[in-house]
């Protein structure tokens, strides 16, 4: 018999280093009388194997060092994980009598199958992005979506992170709550500074190339670009006075620079599906300090750009349209109808304060 029934176990793939939307989730549980247990993967063996982190009960497995962007390591990797994972899912119920199991992305879901099963509790599949195209291969997209249908027909809910994701899910639509990645309104005002220029932050990877506009930018306002991946070494060769290349940098670091910009820029390939669907925390960000930004026509963030008139969609590839949204923004009226509808939109739609509510009133119901 559970003797609390507000005890949750997460299951995640990363190490937690940071994780923003999963740490947001937890911590607005912990908040409402829940306690929270995460078992997550330390890829890099070098985060702490157990940590009491905002009050979030994190334990990190380890398997060796998994080659960071190589599919085949982690695929080697990852079973000893899954192992590991539930035989200590198995050990910590004996005291804690876990009564909801919540997985985090498709590859968490094996585990949380099993586990929620075992221990009679609900299941909660939380969708962060379409798991299967991030793999090239025919075969094994085949099989993941297989895998995806079986566990959205098990899943007592499915938190998705916008609407598009709802036409994708061959289930029934009670089970959908939507839960965007948004910022708190926290420190919420009015941020007039401009001095960062164009910002980017997020992963330098081929899904999201933006070669075409560095290779060519020439402007009095400049692009500053943090984060890692495959195409650091090409934007490098881009540096001038134009372009400035951060690497990685800290969640703080990212939100000053956000906080400072002119406008954020998020030029995502539509081509790739993941990315297509993408509704990332940079264009919420942008909302919350009133600056418009700039996205490719065809992804689901043209659409709520579009809808709530708070930046420019271009067309991928196309530099000249880059230059053409640029003068857009440069018009100071046009500027700062941009910047009003974005605080507006995010006051009224786009903050943790709606997401959290919506979060606690599905736990309350599976719960029940």
């Amino acid at each position: 018999m559970k003797t609390n029934t507000k005890n949750v176990l997460m299951f995640l793939t990363n190490g937690l280093s940071p994780d923003i939307r999963v740490e947001k989730e937890a911590i607005s549980l912990i908040a409402n009388g829940y306690d929270v247990t995460l078992i997550c993967w330390d890829r890099n063996n070098n985060l702490k194997k157990f940590e009491n982190y905002k009050k979030i009960k994190v334990y990190r497995i380890r398997t060796g060092k998994v080659e960071n962007g190589k599919i085949i390591s982690m695929l080697k990797s990852l079973p000893r994980f899954y192992i590991k994972a539930i035989c200590l899912a198995k050990e910590l119920n004996k005291t804690k009598k876990f009564s909801v199991v919540h997985c985090h992305d498709f590859d968490t879901m094996p585990i949380g199958t099993i586990i929620s099963k075992k221990i009679n509790s609900p299941l909660i599949y939380d969708l962060h992005d379409l798991y299967s195209s991030n793999f090239q291969n025919k075969l094994l997209k085949n099989i993941i979506s297989i895998f995806d249908s079986f566990f959205y027909k098990i899943a007592d809910k499915i938190i998705i992170v916008n609407d598009d994701f709802r036409k994708l899910i061959n289930t029934n639509p009670k089970k959908f709550v939507m839960i965007m990645n948004v910022p708190d309104s926290e420190k919420f005002s009015k941020v007039t500074s401009k001095k960062s220029g164009l910002f980017y932050a997020g992963n330098l990877e081929n899904t999201r190339d933006m070669t075409y506009v560095l290779e060519k930018y020439n402007s009095k306002i400049p692009i500053t670009i943090a984060g890692d991946g495959a195409l650091y070494n090409t934007y490098n060769s881009f540096q001038n006075k134009s372009v400035k290349l951060l690497g990685r940098v800290s969640h703080s670091q990212v939100i000053e620079h956000s906080k400072n910009s002119f406008a954020i820029i998020a030029l995502y390939n539509p081509r790739y599906p993941n990315v297509k669907l993408a509704s990332p925390n940079k264009l919420f960000d942008a909302m919350k300090f009133g600056k418009p930004v700039i996205v490719s026509k065809g992804t689901t963030m043209s659409r709520i750009v579009e809808k709530y008139h708070c930046g420019v969609s271009v067309k991928y590839g196309d530099f000249i349209d880059f230059q053409k949204a640029l003068n857009v923004l440069s018009d100071t009226k046009k500027y700062s109808t941009f910047s009003k509808n974005a605080r507006e939109s995010f006051e009224k739609y786009f903050n943790w304060e709606i997401m959290e509510k919506r979060l606690i009133s599905m736990y309350e119901e599976i719960i029940k």
